[in-house]
């Protein structure tokens, strides 16, 4: 069976083009996120894709958009599952981007970047365990969102003091690039299969963990 991808899109209104996701306009008040296969390390996007990773992206945002549903969000569907009717895309047919494709509302962007680690220590640990608050301000217990594009975590029995574990992210690809001779600039180097396969794989892996759902490809 030949196994599909999507590097590029081309739709009408697109407004922005990401080192992963490509974002149209649909109306004053609504935007087409589409992730696609493209797959970046070091800020510099690959010259190959990682085939269907795109897929597994949204399911994998509209998983956590789900969980969190009594939480107000931007988020409004699944492209599969949204009406494009009397839009600029009512005619759109094409599944594969569909199925790489979230519908959410249009907002104010608010410029932070979140580093989240798994650890803390020092004073804000002593604070943590003592009174589940840290500078003052109570911590919910069980946090964070995980995805393979933002996070680092391992199986727990993988870990071991002192000792990289096998990682779930594509941290497995950036692995890979330091040990190639290249400055981080782009071109980059070719990819081989192994490693697209391999990256693949552990964006799959995620996704079935955190989901408990065997994601049909």
């Amino acid at each position: 069976m030949e196994v599909k991808s999507v590097k590029y899109t081309n739709l009408k209104n697109k407004i922005h083009s990401g080192k992963v996701r490509d974002i149209y306009n649909i109306d004053d008040d609504k935007l087409l996120f589409v992730a696609t296969d493209r797959i970046s390390a070091f800020d510099v996007i690959m010259n190959e894709v990682v085939p269907q990773k795109g897929i597994i992206l949204n399911n994998l945002s509209s998983f956590w958009f789900d969980f969190f549903k009594d939480t107000k969000s931007h988020f409004i569907s699944k492209a599969e599952d949204y009406d494009f009717s009397d839009t600029p895309y009512e005619k759109i047919k094409d599944k594969e981007i569909l199925k790489r494709s979230t519908v959410v509302k249009k907002a104010e962007r608010i410029n932070i970047e979140c580093v989240v680690r798994g650890y803390i220590t020092g004073s804000a640990w002593n604070e943590y365990k003592s009174t589940n608050s840290i500078n003052y301000k109570k911590i919910e217990q069980k946090l964070s969102a995980l995805t393979p594009d933002s996070s680092r975590f391992w199986k727990y029995t993988d870990y071991e003091l002192g000792k990289s574990p096998d990682p779930f992210d594509k941290q497995f690809l950036r692995n890979w690039l330091n040990e190639e001779n290249w400055d981080k600039t782009p071109p980059p180097p070719k990819l081989p299969e192994n490693v697209i396969k391999n990256t693949l794989k552990r964006y799959l892996d995620i996704y079935e963990i955190i989901t408990n759902d065997n994601l049909e490809l």
